[in-house]
């Protein structure tokens, strides 16, 4: 009789160790396979937080061309986006979370590269292999060709109406502005004057050039 007792004792302890032995070794597996998948979900959400902050970087360098005519120089930085490097046409901050964390630093904390050529601005972050953010002043120049598209509307209906009123076209738009266009509408967004032809009233584009494929002309009704 305690002989079986003894034996039943064994067993039942025996069985609890298994279970233990058991719980062990699956929290172990669990653990082993749950984390590449926690560690992936970290690098998700350090490659969002990176695509927000080179969006914001990318509107801001760019608000910053529109003021200036050019990205900030290699020597101003990122740190022009913030903080006025005493240029006249500065009209920042640009960024509206001015902490060092959203132009200085990747979300991993590695350092943001700036560098800028050939009137294209490039950001670095070396805390992430393969990811680059490249600014190009077109995405200021196209904003700039619609506003001079709709002026160039204005002055075609102005330069007709200067024909009806007169029975003789304009020969130049000195006759057309101010009287028959505000005198804004003499200077293209790019600070030059605007153009006018035979048959259209144009801009010279972004490069200044006339005869370029980023001429912007709106044709006389």
């Amino acid at each position: 009789m305690r002989r079986g007792l003894a034996v039943r004792a064994v067993s039942e302890a025996g069985f609890t160790m298994l279970q233990v032995t058991m719980l062990v070794a699956a929290v172990a597996i669990f653990a082993g396979a749950s984390l590449p998948l926690a560690l992936r979900a970290v690098e998700l959400a350090e490659e969002r937080a990176l695509r927000d902050q080179l969006r914001h970087l990318e509107t801001a360098l760019v608000a910053f061309a529109e003021d200036h005519g050019r990205f900030p120089t290699a020597r101003e930085g990122l740190a022009a986006l913030v903080q006025d490097p005493g240029t006249s046409g500065w009209a920042g901050p640009y960024l509206n979370d001015a902490r060092p964390r959203r132009w200085a630093h990747d979300p991993r904390g590695g350092e943001l590269e700036y560098a800028v050529r050939n009137g294209e601005a490039s950001v670095v972050p070396t805390g992430f292999v393969g990811q680059e953010l490249r600014a190009r002043r077109w995405a200021s120049d196209v904003r700039r060709e619609l506003r001079a598209r709709e002026e160039l509307d204005v002055l075609a209906d102005a330069v007709a109406r200067y024909r009806d009123d007169n029975e003789i076209a304009a020969s130049s738009l000195a006759e057309i502005v101010p009287g028959y266009a505000g005198s804004d509408f003499a200077v293209d967004p790019w600070g030059r004057l605007y153009r006018l032809g035979t048959s259209s009233v144009s801009s010279d584009g972004a490069d200044g050039s006339t005869g370029t494929e980023d001429d912007v002309v709106v044709e006389l009704r």
